[in-house]
């Protein structure tokens, strides 16, 4: 422990090695830190790039990546630098920063599992109103108003909340934190903690007796009619963006609960080290998730590998093996439709369940709505190609209907 007199003569830094204990936290937060940085990198290239997938339960997901990413680029790396020299030079400066950055993103992410959870309970409960309301600029509102909250809210946090901090220039690790008083403990435990949390519980409980009853009604069905499948993609969905909130929940209840019982604990600055590393995993396994249970994410991790590699513009091969790559991208049927791809040839046979029930105009324009979706700038050619040879399409009525939609009509 560093002593008053310590801190008085600049004797600030670290003098003794890395003990088993810190070493072990250190290396563990370092790993975790790219690990982070890299999987959130992706989810964001993932949904900024493709536009198939700029859907308004994505652009939830690309907030909470940021904002995990921001904690693996700027908070992890910090604490590392914590754990190596225990206190902060021009910690005055330097404490408030690292102190505000970790309350933002702390605030925006429980924001943005609310949101998932709220996402999640009206897309199965109410998917008709569902459909019509929550849009992407919908979306996009919620997660900007939860970004200006959050800096907000912690600003008066910092400067009105906030009890008075010793003088001097360097502050150390376990004195690196905003204290708070008693009164602004108490709002920011029930509206920052409580309510979320409590949010969260109610709207996933209610949300898991509508999936089990729409599981159960799928199961008793043979053949899947469009509006099933649909209900099934949301269950697919709904079941991995519960183990976000599951996992979310685990990292942030015993974070929270030991905050506030800070002073009971037996060893305070080691307690909070260890909660900070479970606090912190939750944003590296997220990406995890994703990859096992998003098709898009592992996709999009491939074309992403594949971009660093490989120039596109270099040569012709390059191309034909850059719309190869894009294939299984551009052959993603939305709900309802079952996919045949053939990435070699670039033919993609799109089919509707009960298509039987729908005449080949409804067909073709269902397809073009699609590619207005998911069309990449460079690959207009290799859309209609794909559209041209799929069975199911009229290239007369793909032609007129792509004029009609302002799509570009390759000439090839």
């Amino acid at each position: 422990d560093l002593s008053n007199d310590d801190v008085s003569r600049g004797d600030h830094s670290r003098d003794v090695p890395l003990n088993g204990s810190d070493l072990s936290v250190f290396l563990f937060m370092l790993v975790m830190s790219v690990l982070t940085v890299c999987g959130n990198m992706v989810v964001i290239i993932s949904i900024v790039v493709f536009q198939q997938l700029r859907t308004p339960t994505n652009f939830i997901i690309l907030s909470l990546a940021v904002s995990d990413f921001l904690i693996g680029a700027i908070m992890m790396p910090l604490q590392c630098v914590l754990l190596v020299d225990t206190c902060l030079h021009h910690g005055k400066t330097l404490c408030p920063v690292y102190s505000f950055i970790s309350m933002i993103v702390g605030t925006v992410s429980l924001y943005n599992v609310v949101l998932i959870a709220a996402d999640r309970y009206f897309a199965l409960c109410n998917p008709f109103g569902y459909a019509a309301k929550m849009t992407v600029r919908t979306t996009s509102v919620c997660i900007s108003f939860g970004w200006c909250f959050s800096f907000c809210y912690n600003l008066i946090m910092m400067y009105v909340g906030s009890s008075e901090r010793g003088e001097g220039n360097v502050i150390c690790f376990r004195e690196c934190a905003i204290p708070v008083s008693n009164t602004w403990g108490l709002i920011d435990l029930i509206f920052i903690f409580i309510v979320p949390c409590l949010s969260i519980i109610l709207l996933y409980l209610r949300v898991l007796r509508v999936a089990l009853k729409h599981a159960k009604a799928i199961s008793n069905t043979v053949k899947l009619t469009a509006s099933q499948q649909r209900k099934k993609s949301e269950l697919k969905a709904t079941k991995t963006l519960g183990s976000v909130v599951l996992v979310y929940l685990m990292c942030w209840i015993p974070w929270y609960t030991c905050l506030v019982n800070i002073e009971s604990l037996p060893n305070p600055s080691v307690s909070i080290t260890y909660l900070m590393c479970l606090f912190f995993s939750n944003s590296c396994i997220n990406p995890v998730i994703y990859a096992i249970s998003f098709p898009w994410f592992r996709k999009s991790l491939f074309f992403t590998l594949h971009k660093l590699a490989v120039d596109f513009t270099s040569s012709s091969s390059t191309i034909t093996g850059a719309t190869t790559t894009y294939c299984s991208l551009l052959c993603e049927g939305p709900w309802g439709w079952t996919t045949v791809c053939n990435c070699r040839t670039t033919e993609c046979s799109y089919t509707v369940s009960g298509a039987d029930k729908l005449d080949s105009e409804r067909r073709n324009e269902e397809v073009v709505m699609m590619l207005r979706l998911i069309r990449p700038p460079f690959a207009s050619t290799l859309i209609l190609e794909i559209v041209r040879k799929s069975k199911h399409c009229s290239p007369h009525h793909i032609n007129k209907l792509m004029l009609s939609h302002g799509l570009e009509i390759s000439k090839q």
